[in-house]
């Protein structure tokens, strides 16, 4: 990667350094997901999980602000 690249990858990424973490997906999308015979929704295709920010698996589901959506970009 480009030093400059790196370095943008960065400065974006500590922008959101103090939103909540947690164990995440990393892979959200349709097509990882099952609907139970409960009518809940279970994840799978978990090989790509990882502690990471919240705002990374939230993405599809919720716009965020500024900061959240140039670091998803």
């Amino acid at each position: 990667m480009p030093n400059d690249l790196a370095l943008d990858c960065r400065t974006t990424w500590r922008a959101v350094s103090d939103r909540p973490e947690a164990v995440i997906h990393g892979d959200l999308n349709h097509k990882n997901t099952l609907r139970c015979p409960d009518g809940l929704i279970a994840l799978v295709d978990w090989d790509e999980c990882r502690r990471d920010l919240v705002l990374f698996d939230l993405g599809p589901l919720c716009e965020g602000d500024e900061k959240e959506q140039r670091a998803r970009g």
